[in-house]
């Protein structure tokens, strides 16, 4: 078996002190990026490959022996005075982020885009400055707002499918998948003409992808989807009566004491489950998005490229879909009704507003 080669090999062949290599090869910019494409290709050339043992040894052993920190970047691009309600979980995922990355040695420095004057070129210096070599991009206000940065020097990761430009690597909960176990647990406990009150905002920042896994769902359901700006309650109610349904997916808690206060019997009579509970305990049943470990992987994946002096725009992103889990609260019933025959009538979607 050849033996390994180092990064003594690589100095060695281009007359480069090992330090230089090291450094170079975690995509430190403090080396030129001339030399650093050099060491690249003459790693490549010789099939140099790290040593994962190693390198975890000398990460313990940097974090043991010095108080320094490394800085990551986390971006909003919005000013502080934005609601952030309309993000539900989102303290969830920078307490995930942060825990994540303190484990690893770094320090999380936030930023906040169009606050203070502080535009995308001044954002870019101020990275430069202090040298901070990667960022997370965190969910936008409006899906698709571009994002100008200099990509080059960056590794980036993005959380969620807000930000279309550029195509960053994704961290983000499993919609699609979030929606249908939902449904699996509906229909298991004999629900059977189900409604989604969907936020269009919401909606467009999942990318559709609940919307579509409710309509794809093809288990003997009766499902009708209402998109809305602005849910209003007797336009709900007048809703929820045409199509006599005997359960409801929704945002919030809003919609169950609209249904109590119109003398519905929940859960008997009607279910409510809410499709991103807002913490992990609520009075709602519905589904949990696990936001912590959204934040914990983006910082794991972003910590992976700076690792491996990945920079600049990838050719194929990768996207990493976290599960989310079911929790019982008070308004699903916890076991079947009375079964009884019924046909699949079919999939609309209207307008509440």
């Amino acid at each position: 078996m050849a033996p390994r080669r180092t990064q003594r090999d690589i100095a060695e062949r281009l007359g480069l002190h090992v330090t230089t290599v090291s450094k170079a090869l975690r995509g430190d910019e403090r080396i030129a990026q001339a030399t650093r494409e050099r060491i690249r290709r003459e790693a490549e050339n010789i099939g140099y490959v790290p040593d994962p043992a190693l390198s975890s040894l000398i990460a313990y052993r940097q974090r043991k022996s010095t108080a320094y920190r490394a800085s990551i970047g986390w971006i909003f691009n919005h000013d502080r005075q934005t609601d952030m309600s309309i993000f539900p979980g989102y303290a969830d995922i920078l307490r995930g982020a942060r825990e994540r990355a303190r484990r690893l040695g770094y320090a999380v420095d936030e930023f906040w885009l169009h606050e203070d004057g502080l535009s995308e070129k001044r954002l870019a210096a101020i990275l430069d400055t202090r040298h901070i070599a990667g960022v997370v991009i965190a969910p936008q206000m409006r899906r698709g707002t571009p994002l100008h940065l200099p990509w080059h020097r960056l590794a980036a990761v993005s959380i969620g499918h807000t930000l279309l430009e550029p195509e960053l690597p994704v961290v983000a909960t499993d919609h699609f998948r979030a929606m249908t176990s939902l449904l699996d647990t509906l229909r298991k406990r004999d629900y059977r003409r189900i409604g989604l009150a969907l936020w269009r905002e919401d909606n467009e920042r999942m990318d559709r992808r609940a919307q579509s896994a409710f309509l794809a769902y093809s288990e003997g359901l009766d499902v009708t989807v209402a998109l809305y700006e602005q849910l209003e309650r007797e336009r709900f109610l007048d809703w929820v009566n045409k199509h006599e349904l005997d359960a409801v997916v929704v945002r919030d808690a809003t919609p169950l004491d609209w249904l109590t206060q119109a003398g519905y019997r929940v859960p008997e009579q009607i279910g409510v489950a809410a499709y991103t509970l807002p913490g992990e305990h609520a009075r709602l049943s519905g589904i949990y998005h696990n936001h912590a470990r959204v934040g914990e992987l983006a910082v794991d994946r972003l910590a992976q490229m700076l690792q491996f002096g990945e920079r600049g725009l990838p050719e194929c992103p990768d996207r990493l879909l976290v599960s989310a889990s079911w929790r019982e609260g008070g308004t699903v019933r916890l076991s079947p009704a009375m079964t009884h025959p019924y046909d699949n009538k079919g999939r609309f979607t209207e307008e509440l507003g």
